[in-house]
């Protein structure tokens, strides 16, 4: 009389099925907000980053200005140019000992070479592991490249804070 045939269930079918629903519940999850990216950001603010460049021998009139801009490359990604808010120059020191046998300090025979650090001010976002900007994490101990039309220097960042700490031209 009837018979009755078993459907057989394509893997295609299976897939575009699985897919179209993922993709609904990832829509409902971004309309709520529930996504861990959203909960990691929280706040945006104005940063200081002190950056240590060593072994400069040249007048560093030539190369900085206060005001200027820069453009700061961290771990090979070039960033946007940030401003030049502070440059401290710093005569080169010779750690060695005294006949004591304690350690001094003395300033390095070589007097064209210094040590830079150089302030630069830029927007970052906070978030509970530290400071990102243009989509990099900035932290205490990267090494950096500045570079502008004279010169391309290698440094490495000491000090990040919040601009709102300034007091009187020192961080707090």
């Amino acid at each position: 009389m009837f018979s009755v045939k078993a459907r057989k269930v394509n893997l295609l079918n299976i897939l575009i099925s699985i897919t179209i629903a993922l993709c609904i519940i990832g829509y409902f999850l971004i309309q709520n907000k529930e996504t861990s990216i959203n909960k990691a950001i929280q706040s945006t603010e104005e940063i200081a980053i002190e950056v240590l460049i060593q072994d400069t021998h040249t007048n560093t009139n030539e190369l900085f200005n206060t005001g200027d801009n820069t453009t700061l490359t961290v771990r090979h990604k070039p960033h946007k140019k940030l401003k030049i808010l502070r440059i401290e120059e710093r005569p080169k020191l010779l750690l060695g000992y005294d006949r004591t046998g304690s350690y001094s300090t003395a300033p390095k025979n070589i007097s064209d070479y210094k040590d830079l650090i150089v302030t630069l001010q830029d927007t970052a976002t906070v978030t509970k592991d530290g400071y990102v900007t243009g989509n990099i994490k900035v932290k205490i101990g990267n090494q950096i490249e500045l570079e502008d039309f004279k010169y391309k220097l290698n440094g490495k960042i000491i000090n990040i804070y919040p601009l709102k700490f300034i007091i009187n031209g020192k961080a707090n």
